[in-house]
């Protein structure tokens, strides 16, 4: 994951930040670097959020699991004491706080892709009305302006799949623990 994805797109973003500090005017750079800082910050900061809410839903699973195995393995002397009803109920609470946990992490998951979505979206707005205005009083030809988006849509891009390395990086470690 380091060696053909990490490397790459740290390389790529490098290189379109140096194409725009030496095709473009200092403006687009500054706010290139902004929207990212901006990104980078917004998927930390969410996905260690859905890093603490994915650990509260394994938990939940593990204990509903338990449950299950406990209910099945002991089905005589479940049986015995005539304990059904408590088990069914005790395996119905754990299976309803699992699934509370699971809404609860599909929901941070749409956030963080909403606030990443949103970032990616201000930032390339921004940018492109500054290179829209250079276009209109003769500094880009329309050639330029279509260049610059193809450049920023490349960055944005990447910064896509940063996103979701993280998340999968981090993920990782909370199902390690």
């Amino acid at each position: 994951m380091f060696t053909f994805t990490l490397i790459p797109i740290s390389i790529e973003v490098t290189l379109v930040v140096i194409i725009f500090i030496t095709l473009f005017s200092w403006e687009f750079c500054l706010l290139q670097l902004f929207a990212i800082i901006v990104y980078i910050i917004a998927t930390y900061i969410l996905t260690e959020r859905r890093a603490k809410l994915f650990k509260a839903m394994t938990m939940a699973d593990q204990n509903y699991n338990q449950k299950a195995t406990d209910s099945l393995l002991n089905f005589e002397t479940v049986k015995y004491f005539n304990a059904e009803a408590h088990e069914e109920e005790r395996f119905e609470k754990a299976l309803i706080a699992y699934k509370i946990e699971n809404v609860k992490v599909s929901k941070s998951l749409v956030s963080l892709n909403v606030a990443q979505s949103f970032v990616i979206s201000v930032g390339l707005l921004a940018i492109l009305l500054l290179a829209s205005y250079y276009t209109d009083i003769g500094i880009f030809s329309i050639g330029t302006f279509v260049m610059f988006n193809q450049y920023n849509m490349q960055v944005y891009t990447q910064l896509g799949f940063l996103g979701s390395i993280w998340r999968w990086i981090r993920q990782s470690m909370v199902d390690v623990e």
